[in-house]
C-alpha cells in the first residue's frame, strides 16, 4: 500500500516536472553558458597574471625635442634650444622578459625604433653585438624609476647625415625620471620623455572576450 505521504511527495514531483518546460530549460542553458564564459574569463585572467616574466613587452615613447624646432643654428641641422619651441617625436621600445620595478640589463633588450625628427631619419636598432649596455628601471605603467639608458656602437642610418657624417660613435638613448631625454650624443634632446605600455595581443583578446560576454548578458536580460 502507498501511504498518503508518499502519494503527496509523488504529486509534488510530478507538478514540478510539468512546470519545467522549454522556457525553463532555455533559461537553464543560458545560465550554464554564462557560467562557462565566466570560468573562461577567470581562467584566462589567471593565466595572464601567472605569466611571469612577460615574454615581450612593448612601450611607446613620446617626447618633445628642443633642438628639432625653432631658429636654425647657422646652416643647421640643429635648432636653438631653450626657446620654448619643440617638435613632438615618438618611438617604440620592445623589451623581453621584462619584470616591472626590476633593473634592466642587456638580455631585456629586443628593439628600439625612433620615428624620426627634423634632424634624424627614422631608424631601428635591434639586439646584437652593437648593443653595449641597457640599464634603468621601469614600472608596469612605463614610469621611469631610475634613468633608462640604451647604449649602442654602430650608428644606424638615422644617425648619419646625407654627407656621411656620423652624429655619434658611441650612441645612447636615455630617459631620466624627470622626463629629460637625449638621443645620439645630444643630437636630439628634449623634455617630457615618457614611456607608455602598448597592449599585447593576448590582452586585447581577453578584453574582446569580456566585451562579448557582457553583450550576451545584456541581450538575455532584455529578452
Amino acid at each position: 500500500m502507498i501511504s498518503q505521504g508518499n502519494r503527496m511527495r509523488a504529486a509534488c514531483r510530478a507538478d514540478r516536472s510539468e512546470r519545467v518546460g522549454p522556457e525553463a530549460g532555455g533559461k537553464m542553458n543560458s545560465l550554464k553558458n554564462l557560467i562557462a564564459i565566466t570560468l573562461l574569463l577567470i581562467g584566462s585572467a589567471s593565466t595572464v597574471a601567472n605569466a611571469v616574466p612577460i615574454t615581450t613587452t612593448t612601450f611607446a615613447f613620446s617626447g618633445l625635442c628642443d633642438d628639432c624646432a625653432g631658429a636654425l643654428i647657422g646652416s643647421g641641422p640643429f635648432h636653438a634650444q631653450n626657446d620654448g619651441i619643440f617638435q613632438s617625436v615618438t618611438g617604440t621600445l620592445v623589451l623581453q622578459n621584462f619584470v616591472p620595478d626590476v633593473p634592466l640589463n642587456n638580455s631585456n633588450f629586443s628593439s628600439f625604433t625612433y620615428n624620426g625628427s627634423s634632424i634624424l631619419s627614422p631608424f631601428t636598432v635591434t639586439s646584437g653585438a652593437s648593443i653595449t649596455g641597457v640599464a634603468g628601471t621601469l614600472d608596469a605603467s612605463g614610469t621611469v624609476l631610475s634613468a633608462f639608458a640604451l647604449n649602442f656602437l654602430v650608428p644606424p642610418p638615422g644617425l648619419t647625415t646625407a654627407g656621411g657624417l656620423s652624429f655619434c660613435n658611441a650612441c645612447v638613448f636615455a630617459v631620466e625620471p624627470g622626463g629629460q631625454w637625449v638621443l645620439g650624443q645630444g643630437t636630439d634632446r628634449g623634455i617630457n620623455g615618457a614611456f607608455s605600455p602598448v597592449p599585447e595581443p593576448s590582452s586585447l583578446a581577453l578584453s574582446g572576450v569580456a566585451l562579448a560576454a557582457l553583450a550576451v548578458m545584456r541581450r538575455r536580460r532584455s529578452t
